[in-house]
């Protein structure tokens, strides 16, 4: 997830639309923020209990297979930043709030992100 932007488009008021107007223009027209999503896994590899998690991709299932061939999908949900995917993660283990440190700026997910990912996922879907 490469880039610090996201999607934003206008609208008529009264469109439906799942996202909150952040701006007005003349003649009832607003600015929404639209973000991209990358579809995330968490896989569980059986032999050491160890877990790995990330977005669906071409390198992480061909890493994945090498490293933990035995390795079951157990979690998949969708994320618009690496600190959305993270928290995620953390919220299915259960565990506390994931705290990045000072210095760790939160990255988005772009059109070029899903593109990729989609092309990869009509290609992991037909196989």
């Amino acid at each position: 997830m490469p880039v610090r932007s996201g999607r934003r488009a206008a609208v008529r008021a009264g469109d439906n639309v799942s996202s909150r107007p952040v701006a007005d223009f003349a003649a009832g027209w607003h600015v929404v923020e639209m973000p991209y999503t990358l579809l995330i896994e968490i896989w569980e590899d059986p032999d050491s209990h160890s877990f790995e998690w990330g977005a669906v991709s071409e390198h992480s299932d061909e890493l994945r297979s090498k490293v933990s061939p035995n390795s079951v999908r157990r979690h998949s949900y969708r994320a618009k930043s690496d600190l959305e995917a993270r928290q995620m993660y953390h919220d299915w283990h259960g565990w506390d709030a994931y705290v990045p440190g000072p210095d760790f700026p939160e990255v988005f997910v772009t059109a070029e992100d899903v593109a990729a990912q989609d092309r990869y996922l009509a290609i992991r879907s037909a196989g």
